[in-house]
């Protein structure tokens, strides 16, 4: 069974706080995931993610941008107190039509003591540089799929049978619809 969550579609600095959020992540001077230039919007929704997407760029703090690339929020790293790791199992899809094919969607959940950022991401080469860079900030890490001891996989050959396997009985077994139709609208 599939389970719908309702992603951000538009004004990522009013809902990223209360809606999983797509966010690329500027980490270490690599960007996850690499920007994927498309000609149209068709492009866009068949290669890429037809949701839109901020950009979180972590140094010393971690900067906040919206879909336009505005900066709308720092963070110290310091206030960071757990970082959840996942993936899901994610069909994105547009109200009307059949889901496009199942892909694999990183899930960081970013908690502080004022606020939780519960941030998307398509590149599965960010698994082990996240997993990373909690270790070198001492940043209390829940990992439910267990990734941590499996930093060492090649990444861009993990599939999709592999995460359904980490991923039974936790929060990431059920496969996550994402579908344009429930997100917020404001």
């Amino acid at each position: 069974m599939t389970e719908q969550k309702t992603i951000t579609m538009k004004n990522i600095a009013a809902n990223l706080t209360t809606h999983p959020t797509f966010m690329a992540i500027e980490l270490k001077g690599t960007r996850y995931p690499k920007a994927q230039p498309q000609a149209n919007a068709l492009g866009k929704v068949l290669m890429y993610s037809s949701f839109v997407s901020g950009t979180l760029t972590i140094g010393t703090s971690m900067t906040f941008a919206d879909e336009k690339q505005a900066v709308f929020a720092e963070v110290p790293v310091a206030e960071v107190t757990q970082v959840e790791v996942g993936i899901y199992h994610s069909l994105a899809g547009i109200k009307g039509m059949l889901p496009f094919e199942a892909q694999l969607t990183v899930n960081v959940v970013l908690t502080t003591p004022t606020a939780t950022y519960d941030l998307l991401n398509t590149d599965l080469q960010l698994v082990p540089a996240i997993l990373a860079w909690v270790k070198a900030n001492n940043i209390s890490l829940s990992d439910p799929l267990k990734l941590q001891q499996r930093v060492d996989v090649d990444w861009s050959k993990v599939t999709l049978q592999a995460v359904e396997d980490w991923a039974a009985d936790t929060r990431y077994a059920a496969p996550y619809g994402m579908l344009s139709a429930t997100a917020p609208m404001q």
